[in-house]
């Protein structure tokens, strides 16, 4: 093939074209790391927590079966401040609102409460003026979280970037709160497995 054919000269731009892209890619990546690891994003949080009273009750399933589960709703309000996770790389953050606690049945639980996605910085101060919830929490080692102090909210963030790195961590500052439980369930509750009243 001639060096200085059609074919040729094709093949030479779309190579150039893809390497430069790469590189690109890459420096973007490699840049944005480099400034995480000499200026960590460091968002602040002040949240509070309440609780609605605990419940039994019974959630269907695929097969057109029921469950019984403990159901309790964990309210947040307050505001986490996340300017300073946002870089040129940066898409947007998926922020999660994470209940972890203990039971004897599982060692280790996890529930995301309330979530959001942030897609600009202009927008990185998450408000809630007002106590709100998105999902509730259902146990299914029943009457394992009646009371329990293990339980904790936090705040997590997954910051997604266009290239490169994309770290889920949790908010340092003010994202943590421990969320004591009733010690009961709301009266006229049917322990047995039947839906609370």
């Amino acid at each position: 093939v001639s060096l200085h054919s059609i074919y040729s000269r094709l093949t030479f731009i779309v190579t150039m074209t893809l390497t430069c892209l790469g590189a690109a890619a890459f420096a973007m990546a490699f840049s944005s790391v480099a400034i995480d690891l000499i200026s960590p994003p460091n968002p602040v949080a002040n949240i509070s927590v309440i609780t609605s009273e605990l419940v039994r009750t019974k959630i269907q399933l695929n097969d057109g079966s029921s469950k019984p589960i403990d159901r309790i709703i964990l309210y947040t309000n307050g505001t986490v401040d996340f300017t300073s996770c946002f870089n040129w790389n940066t898409k947007q953050l998926f922020v999660m609102f994470v209940a972890e606690y203990q039971t004897s049945t599982y060692k280790r639980n996890e529930i995301t409460v309330m979530d959001a996605i942030i897609t600009d910085k202009k927008d990185a101060i998450l408000s809630i003026n007002e106590p709100s919830a998105k999902y509730p929490l259902d146990d299914v080692a029943l009457g394992q979280i009646v009371g329990n102090p293990t339980v904790v909210l936090k705040v997590k963030y997954h910051a997604m970037t266009y290239s490169g790195w994309s770290p889920i961590r949790e908010v340092p500052n003010g994202g943590m709160a421990v969320v004591p439980l009733p010690k009961q369930y709301r009266q006229g509750t049917i322990i047995g497995g039947g839906k609370g009243n």
